[in-house]
Formats: C-alpha cells, structure tokens, sequence
C-alpha cells in the first residue's frame, strides 16, 4: 500500500476521532438525562400512590428455604447419579457417603424415638 494513502487514510481516521468523541460524550449525557428521568419519574409515582402501595400485603416466598434446600439436594443426587451411571467413580464415592450419612441419620432419629416418650 502506498505511503500517501496510508498517511490520507491516518489523517482521515484522525479527523473522525473528535467527532467520535463527541458522539460517545453526547450518548453518555443522554443516558444520563434518560436514568434521572425515570428516577423522577418512579419518586412522582411512588408519592402519588403512596396509600395503595403501603395498602399492599407484604410479599411471601411459596418455597420455604427448608424445602429450597431439599430440592437443591435431589437435584445434585440426580446429577450424582447420571454422573456415576457414565463412570464417575468420583460421584459414586460421593453416592456412597450421602447414603451412609442419611442412614445414620435414620438411626439416630429411630433411637430419639425410643428414648422419648410419646
């Protein structure tokens, strides 16, 4: 390529870089503008609304964290297993280990029983 029309080309390129500045600056301002509009726009609301929001029932989770946890934990096992069907002898250690603790925890639960009076 040509030293002239590597240096016109820089010199274009160069001319454009204020006006790409400029545009860059002009979008940031806009987004600006924009973010403090709906900012306004959400304080007018909620002055305005104030008695219907506050009249609102506070919100409830349907899925206690207990339960959460139990679904996490199925899920992992699922995943244990597929894991060890496909000959991961890493998840099927672990298969192992999760079984045993959940029968020693059947254990103890079985002798509280026996211990406590109903």
């Amino acid at each position: 390529m040509p030293a002239e029309a590597v240096a016109k080309a820089q010199k274009r390129i160069n001319g454009m870089q204020d006006d790409m500045e400029r545009i860059l600056q002009q979008e940031r301002e806009e987004r600006m503008l924009q973010k403090a509009d709906m900012q306004a726009t959400k304080a007018h609301n909620l002055m305005e609304h104030a008695d219907e929001i506050a009249r609102r029932p506070a919100k409830t989770w349907m899925v206690s964290e207990k339960n959460k946890k139990a679904r996490r934990d199925e899920e992992y096992e699922q995943h244990l297993q597929e894991s060890a069907a496909a000959g991961n002898t890493a998840a099927l250690e672990e298969l192992k280990q999760r079984q045993a603790k959940r029968e020693q925890a059947a254990q103890k639960k079985e002798e509280v029983q026996l211990l406590l009076p109903l």
